[in-house]
């Protein structure tokens, strides 16, 4: 296994670079705020809640997001729980319209070191606001919060979600159909062999495959994964540019691109690349949504960084990628939600966390410690 790109991590995970984002009173202030589900609410203060559940009465897949939608911006307020619920507080609603949650809009702007979704003006307090969740492979009902006097109380019911068609990933490519049946053989023994680890005999079958058929665009991509599980990025990176002017909708294109931008550090670009392959198939694997995660904490976009690795998490269900739970605990630390932060890091310590992480994972446990004992 390539060691950068699943190792690349250890650079991006350090307890600096999230302290970096906060200073002890912030921190402080974090840990004293309201907690979901607290009994007691601030005045004029409420909690909204309620519940996902899909169309044909199964149960969640994962951990939905639940957004806030006001005037066509957008604002992650709560994730479902293990009982596919939410909650999350604001102003109080008023029959007036939606100014209650206009206010929490505002101030959790104002709260959240999140620079890069949402927007921070002002918002009108007229401004049409709905309420909605997000999870890959779904679609969601909507819930208008302008008019509060259809809710029961502060609950505001069921959100639905519709099950999507698969994603691309049974989409064969046009050039894959026409490609003639020599390139075939070789393409399907080289997959067959990368599937053993066998990576070196499969850059020779996917090279005769290419040679045969210059256009066979998956051929490329192949030979393109194969050639940086070896190492030789630069190889890689000219093979997939080459499948993209052939057929640029294959995804496995924008993800070894994305790769090797993270392997340079070039957080932007690993961000962009990688975006483009979610996009063409958010389903096909959890490690572009991993290294996402990483390139959008490196960038303090970390609210994207939460999206791509809880996405990682609800597409990783036999935990190849592990320190999957250690990322989200750094993440939630510097959003400035460092108990919940505290309590993921806590459980990945807990169960099976990777070597590397245990000094540093304990060093921010006790700085959070440290800083809660002053409150």
């Amino acid at each position: 296994m390539k060691c950068s790109t699943r190792l690349m991590y250890l650079c991006a995970l350090s307890v600096s670079c999230v302290f970096g984002q906060m200073n002890g009173g912030q921190m402080a202030n974090s840990l004293a705020g309201p907690q979901w589900r607290n009994s007691s609410m601030p005045s004029g203060k409420i909690m909204i809640t309620g519940t996902v559940k899909l169309e044909d009465g199964s149960p969640l897949p994962g951990s939905a997001a639940i957004k806030l939608v006001c005037g066509g911006a957008e604002r992650t307020v709560a994730h479902t729980s293990i009982l596919d619920d939410f909650g999350f507080e604001t102003a109080a609603l008023t029959d007036s319209g939606a100014s209650g949650v206009v206010n929490g809009w505002n101030s959790l702007n104002s709260a959240n070191g999140d620079a890069s979704s949402g927007t921070h003006t002002n918002v009108n307090g007229n401004l049409n606001c709905d309420l909605r969740a997000e999870l890959t492979g779904f679609s969601s009902s909507t819930i208008n919060m302008n008019n509060p006097s259809a809710f029961d109380g502060s609950d505001v019911g069921v959100i639905w979600l519709h099950r999507l068609a698969h994603s691309n990933q049974n989409i064969v490519s046009i050039t894959t159909l026409t490609a003639p049946k020599e390139a075939k053989k070789n393409f399907a023994q080289a997959r067959d062999l990368m599937r053993v680890g066998k990576t070196k005999e499969a850059v020779t079958r996917y090279a005769k495959a290419v040679k045969i058929d210059p256009q066979f665009a998956e051929a490329w991509v192949g030979l393109g994964f194969a050639q940086y599980w070896m190492n030789s990025s630069d190889a890689a990176e000219k093979s997939v540019l080459t499948a993209r002017d052939i057929d640029p909708k294959l995804p496995g294109i924008y993800q070894i691109l994305g790769y090797i931008a993270s392997d340079r550090k070039d957080w932007n670009t690993s961000a962009q690349y990688l975006s483009e392959a979610e996009r063409l198939d958010p389903m096909a694997s959890a490690l572009p949504w991993f290294v996402s995660a990483v390139a959008y904490y490196q960038l303090h976009r970390f609210h994207d960084a939460e999206t791509s690795i809880r996405q990682e998490m609800q597409l990783d269900t036999q935990h190849h990628y592990r320190r999957a739970q250690f990322l989200l605990g750094l993440i939630l630390v510097a959003r400035n939600e460092v108990a919940p932060g505290a309590q993921v890091l806590r459980e990945y310590l807990a169960s099976s966390p990777d070597p590397v992480d245990v000094t540093p994972a304990n060093a921010m446990l006790r700085r959070i410690s440290t800083l809660n004992a002053k409150k």
